[in-house]
């Protein structure tokens, strides 16, 4: 049996590429590359008891902020092959800035209850050309033959790529020599390659592959001989933690005139522009004084550490990653602060903690601080900044804090424009 069609009329973004409407009978459909204030016929292709979703076929009113997307592989007539790194180029990017501030400010007032709340802005750096790290998929397309690129939204498939508008032009340059290489990748078993480019220029570049051997190491030497950047080439084989197969482990990354060391296949923020925004903000959101105590919770390398210890405050941080917490300590060292780092499971290590701390900040993967929760109220901190990178997670993890803090203030960051991520800084006190 076919699934029906239906009139959509589009009034916000939701996830990914998709956007959310209603159609006749009210009720919710989801469909990629649309817009608010759009209508559109929808050919249904999955039939939910409180929503569906669907693909658009025709469209009755188009948005006037839509736009015709720059990238030739951002595929909105047919998403199944569109690649999925971005998610709104078909929009003019401040009016999608816009709508991500909107959807981020609304599920903050649903979390929070408070109809009033504000996020106060939407900071930016470059539209294009900012993203730092690459992760490019190798393998075998249906005819065969091996292609490098980004898989479709939501899939396995992969969509071959020869130039991408959000990359830093070094990490193109590493997907240049791939591509002139991609019967060395298809002997050496290469499924993954990363490409890291640090705000000093450096880059990194990792292959993940089945198998180690001569031509592994035969392909590491072209890449360093043609990519003068790279600082070291490293090589994850099965599910191996990883070698180095030429030159350095880490990447020397600066942020305000701050110098870090950060794992060259470690984390750290995706755009160097925005960094220094949301250090400024959540350094603003603190308020610390000279000689608070203050803990950096999921701390990473050490990158809001190291400020808030510059700050003067006396800094606890947490992580899991004994690589990371390595990098924060000698970060703390080489500039001149006094901070101390604790490897392990964040919420176990939390249980441990005895405080008192005047501030605490937190900075989560995308799944957020659930279970650090209740050992953040038992520490119970004046104050707390939360920094996200997913607005479901953190407006869950608001929901849970607000019977005891009250979120103050809230700003948010278009770290990865062309896609419907955002970062967000939210200040929260300690109620009476």
């Amino acid at each position: 049996m076919s699934l029906r069609r239906a009139q959509v009329q589009f009034h916000a973004l939701a996830t990914g590429p998709e956007a959310v409407g209603r159609d006749q009978d009210g009720k919710a459909v989801f469909a990629p590359f649309c817009a608010p204030d759009e209508r559109a016929t929808v050919q249904i292709f999955e039939e939910k008891k409180d929503f569906a979703r669907g693909i658009a076929t025709e469209f009755e009113v188009l948005s006037a902020h839509r736009v015709a997307p720059p990238c030739p592989v951002f595929r909105p007539q047919t998403p199944e092959n569109s690649c999925g790194g971005c998610h709104l180029q078909h929009l003019e990017t401040a009016f999608g800035r816009e709508l991500k501030r909107q959807n981020l400010e609304r599920q903050l007032r649903r979390a929070l209850r408070n109809s009033e709340f504000r996020v106060e802005s939407c900071e930016s750096g470059a539209d294009w050309n900012y993203r730092n790290k690459a992760e490019f998929r190798v393998q075998k397309t249906a005819s065969g033959a091996t292609e490098i690129g980004f898989y479709a939204h939501a899939s396995h498939r992969l969509v071959s790529i020869e130039n991408c508008l959000i990359q830093e032009p070094k990490n193109l340059e590493t997907l240049r020599v791939a591509r002139e290489n991609l019967a060395l990748l298809e002997r050496a078993q290469v499924s993954k390659i990363l490409a890291r480019v640090a705000s000093s220029g450096e880059g990194f570049v990792a292959f993940e592959a089945a198998q180690n051997g001569a031509i592994l190491r035969e392909l590491a030497e072209i890449f360093r001989e043609n990519l003068p950047h790279l600082v070291g080439i490293g090589a994850k084989i099965g599910k191996s933690r990883g070698e180095i197969l030429w030159g350095r482990d880490f990447l020397c990354e600066e942020v305000s005139g701050v110098r870090f060391r950060v794992a060259g296949d470690g984390f750290w923020q995706i755009n160097a522009q925005t960094t220094p925004l949301m250090v400024a903000a959540a350094l603003e959101f603190l308020e610390l004084k000279n000689g608070e105590n203050a803990l950096d919770l999921y701390c990473g390398s050490g990158l809001f550490a190291v400020f808030m210890a510059r700050a003067g405050a006396s800094v606890t941080g947490i992580e899991s990653s004994a690589q990371a917490v390595e990098n924060a300590r000698f970060n703390a060292r080489e500039n001149g602060v006094s901070a101390r780092f604790f490897a392990g499971d964040c919420a176990r290590l939390l249980k441990k903690e005895r405080g008192p701390f005047d501030s605490i900040l937190l900075d989560p993967p995308r799944a957020g601080a659930k279970d650090a929760i209740p050992n953040l109220l038992r520490l119970a901190p004046q104050r707390l900044v939360y920094v996200s990178c997913d607005p479901a997670t953190l407006a869950r993890d608001l929901a849970l804090l607000c019977p005891h803090y009250k979120a103050t203030r809230a700003r948010c960051f278009d770290v990865f424009a062309q896609t419907s991520h955002l970062e967000t800084v939210v200040a929260l006190e300690k109620c009476a």
